[in-house]
């Protein structure tokens, strides 16, 4: 009887130990996941900037890049933003890139005959 314990006993403690390794492992992959996110995206992200800079260059701080549809035709467009204006960035014929205003007019509804 008292040999049943310990079995018990034992096979508790090795299960207790294989759910450890598990947490522990699943724990290790999130952690792994987590850091690669981060310098995967803070390699993509506009760099903040205290100094000084030469005249006529774009501060950083209010630059903002991003992907929008904004015609709603199911594909989004670059857009960069510079001082709460935004601006389609495109590229020309030879694939320089270069800024261009824009404006979006609301869709109008005409009646049919």
């Amino acid at each position: 009887m008292e040999n049943d314990s310990i079995k018990e006993r034992e096979e508790k403690r090795r299960k207790f130990k294989d759910d450890i390794s598990s947490l522990m492992f699943t724990g290790a992959l999130v952690f792994i996941g987590a850091v690669s996110g981060y310098i995967l995206a803070r390699d993509r992200q506009i760099p903040t900037y205290f100094g000084v800079l030469t005249d006529g260059f774009v501060d950083p701080n209010e630059l903002e890049i991003m992907l929008k549809d904004i015609d709603e035709n199911g594909s989004k467009e670059t857009l960069i933003e510079y001082k709460d204006k935004s601006y389609l960035f495109l590229l020309d014929e030879t694939d320089t890139p270069f800024l261009k205003k824009y404006k979006v007019t609301p869709l109008s509804i005409v009646p049919g005959e």
